[in-house]
């Protein structure tokens, strides 16, 4: 990494501070005398200052990665948002892809870049929008149905092909991954202490847009925490990602989701299977018992809506749930049998809470082959493969991601987060590690390289 700018840097250079400036008076002209609006201006003329040194020394690759880690902060805090259907997430991804087609458009060399570890991902999510198009025809809101397709055009093709463009090192999929746990497991904390606490439901949600949201991406978290911990050497590591274990389970626990809660078995039981370590299985399924027994204990000093009282029965509004849940289930099935090769476009699907029902009530056998195809080739085959060519310390990392992502769709059997952000991170991250982390093993089955 250079110190100083390279020539075909300063022109990004010049570009970077002119925004700076323009970020900032503009920014100023905006806040008046606002105090909160005025620490916002602040803001921003820092991080552009800091974009600026970052390209200075590195690039606009460096800048991208950049981005793409504030991104990994932002997006399990979905409740931040700059407008009504706009997160601070967005904007950053937004910014990243801007920048990484701008580098493609200008540079021969960045034109080499493979797509290959994302291709299944981007050819299933084209596969999803082409079947939400045809569905589109048969639906009632067909602007509400066009608008969707864009969503999912954009979490499901484009962020795929960004994290292929970004082409990250180990060390840095390692790092998005410690940003996101950390990120999730302070949210969590949050919840403990009642933010954005709905005493009329009784959940806590903090900084997610929903509840069950919370619940979603501390499952995803868990996982994550699960790999860091099996693949960290030091013990103040362990001791970290352990903590940020439990931060997300409390996380779950606090949110009411039942999904949630049941998933975090799910979870342990794709990361033992894909080792291969049926000794673990019965270790990790102890643990969640207990854990399960010791929140149960605990379920009288927080809320009686809690994750543990609604999957028990114990909650009136859990039953409710239920039954709404039912009618929806039913009606989506009655879609389905009446389109099951068109679809009827993503307007409408929320309400049936099932996310295979919703994309195949959506966008038929086409876009289900796609969502097929994503499954099939970042969760199904390296779990039933298992992680051959791999160390035995990235191994347990890799396991960590595949739980995390097969613990999120086992709650999304419950949920509908077709187009969250959270709900393809996963995905665009296991592509690019899977290819990022594979490297020669020598015959006595040691690393070429070190850990």
């Amino acid at each position: 990494m250079h110190v100083s700018a390279r020539p075909g840097q300063r022109r990004s250079i010049v570009v970077a501070v002119i925004g700076v400036v323009g970020a900032s008076v503009i920014s100023m002209a905006i806040t008046g005398l606002n105090g909160a609006l005025a620490l916002s201006a602040i803001a921003v003329l820092v991080i552009a200052s800091t974009s600026v040194a970052i390209v200075a020394r590195s690039g606009l690759q460096g800048l991208v990665s950049v981005l793409i880690f504030g991104a990994a902060t932002l997006i399990p805090l979905n409740g931040i948002r700059i407008s009504e259907s706009v997160s601070g997430s967005d904007v950053l991804l937004l910014l990243a892809s801007t920048i990484a087609a701008f580098q493609y458009l200008t540079s021969p060399t960045l034109r080499q870049w493979d797509l290959s570890p994302v291709e299944p991902s981007v050819w299933g999510g084209i596969l999803l929008c082409l079947g939400a198009l045809t569905g589109s025809l048969f639906s009632g809101d067909v602007t509400g149905s066009l608008i969707s397709i864009i969503k999912v055009l954009i979490v499901a093709v484009i962020l795929p092909i960004l994290f292929a463009f970004w082409n990250p090192s180990p060390f840095m999929i390692r790092a998005v991954v410690i940003v996101w746990t950390i990120s999730v497991s302070l949210n969590s904390l949050l919840a403990v202490f009642g933010m954005n606490y709905n005493p009329y439901t009784g959940r806590s949600r903090a900084l997610t847009l929903h509840p069950n949201h919370l619940a979603l991406v501390a499952v995803i978290a868990l996982g994550f925490a699960l790999g860091l911990w099996l693949s960290s050497t030091r013990i103040e590591a362990k001791a970290l990602w352990i903590g940020s274990g439990l931060f997300s389970l409390f996380g779950i626990y606090i949110s009411g989701s039942r999904a949630g809660l049941i998933c975090v078995f799910a979870a342990m039981m794709i990361f033992s299977i894909t080792l291969r370590n049926w000794k673990v299985i019965l270790w990790l399924l102890s643990l969640a018992a207990s854990l399960l027994l010791s929140t149960t204990f605990l379920q009288g000093i927080f809320s009686p809506e809690s994750a543990v009282a609604r999957l028990l029965g114990a909650s009136g509004s859990g039953s409710a749930s239920d039954e709404g849940r039912t009618d929806a289930l039913r009606e989506g099935l009655l879609e389905v049998s009446h389109h099951l090769f068109t679809g009827i476009g993503f307007a409408g699907t929320n309400a049936y809470h099932n996310l295979p029902l919703q994309i195949l009530a959506a966008t038929g056998i086409v876009g289900f082959c796609g969502f097929a195809l994503i499954v099939w080739t970042y969760l199904c085959k390296p779990v039933v493969q298992g992680l051959q060519g791999y160390g035995i310390s990235d191994q347990r990392f890799l396991a960590g991601l595949l739980a995390a992502y097969g613990g999120f769709l086992a709650a999304d059997l419950f949920q509908n987060a077709i187009w969250e952000r959270f709900a393809w991170f996963p995905v665009a991250l296991i592509a690019v590690a899977l290819w990022s982390y594979r490297r020669p093993i020598l015959p006595h089955g040691s690393d070429v390289s070190s850990a």
